[in-house]
């Protein structure tokens, strides 16, 4: 357990106890904080504290114990819950964000094929192929569809060309959507230097999507989203939601970082879009029945729900 004290400077009246630990230099995160002081392990004046808002007053003396932070592995790997559903040659896994669907200009070699070569490996089971059918983002965390033969493989695809899978995405963004909303638009291509699509009037791909809000917090200006992809293109939840001015939060190529919410999360602040593939609804090629896949929320999703008060 490590120790450390403080006293309360000008910079820091008027701060809460949760993020004065935060803007105390020793790496802490505001959940770590807000850890801390549940626990029980937070001190002002020699007072146990573990109320996160107690406001702070000039010389006030705080006391903290905590654990040391472990750092993270940097791979993404996946494991055997990542599998979400596996019959008649079809596979459905959970991707974590981080982890590309497949080989793209950041030349990543931690791709979801290998991924699962290497999970295969681990639990000993009888090696499969596996093609992919759909993609998401790299940061795009969610259900991902595979195949386990060609002939499956050519079925899922012909479902996707024809539009006949019904995919359900959420999102977290910046600014209030509206209640219901459909936008269709022309989109281009992924221009090769700075990775963005653009909203374009002539030329292009039809795209369509129908957004939903499910919720919003006034406090913090964000929303909730629900969204409905009815075609598929690069990009094209983020971009949609830019074009509506609803951003997604951490969206590095489309969104923004308002001040004030950065501020309010610290180091929680996210470093990927906050864009979930939340559900995903085909026909099994081999039954003709119905097959649908719900992804639960990575921690991350769920961390800005509650803390945002989005539930």
């Amino acid at each position: 357990m490590i120790e450390h004290t403080f006293k309360v400077k000008q910079n820091l009246v008027g701060k809460r106890l949760d993020l004065a630990i935060v803007s105390a230099g020793l790496k802490l995160s505001r959940r770590q904080a807000k850890s801390i002081i549940d626990d029980g392990n937070a001190f002002v004046n020699g007072q146990r504290i573990r109320i996160s808002s107690r406001v702070l007053n000039f010389g006030d003396q705080v006391r903290i114990l905590y654990h040391e932070v472990k750092k993270t592995p940097s791979s993404v790997e996946l494991s055997s819950e990542d599998i979400l559903f596996r019959k008649d040659g079809i596979l459905v896994i959970n991707k974590p964000s981080g982890l590309p669907t497949q080989a793209s200009k950041e030349t990543d070699k931690n791709q979801v094929l290998p991924a699962l070569s290497r999970l295969w490996q681990k639990q000993d089971w009888r090696r499969e192929e596996f093609h992919l059918i759909h993609r998401l983002d790299k940061n795009t965390s969610g259900v991902l569809v595979l195949a386990e033969s060609t002939e499956i493989r050519h079925q899922l695809e012909k479902q996707f060309r024809d539009r006949m899978v019904e995919k359900h995405y959420e999102a977290i963004c910046h600014g209030k959507a509206e209640e219901t909303k459909s936008l269709s638009c022309r989109l281009s291509a992924i221009a090769p230097h700075s990775g963005k699509v653009k909203v374009v009037s002539k030329g292009g791909k039809a795209s369509e999507t129908h957004f939903e809000l499910a919720a919003y917090s006034e406090e913090h200006d964000v929303s909730h989203v629900r969204c409905q992809p009815i075609t598929g293109r690069s990009h094209q939840i983020r971009v949609h939601l830019a074009y509506l001015n609803t951003p997604i939060v951490a969206d590095h190529i489309y969104g923004s970082k308002p001040s004030e919410l950065v501020t309010f999360l610290g180091s929680d602040y996210p470093d990927r879009q906050l864009l979930h593939a939340r559900s995903i609804k085909l026909i099994n090629p081999v039954t003709g029945s119905p097959i649908k896949v719900k992804s639960p929320y990575p921690d991350d999703f769920k961390f800005m729900l509650d803390h945002l008060g989005l539930r």
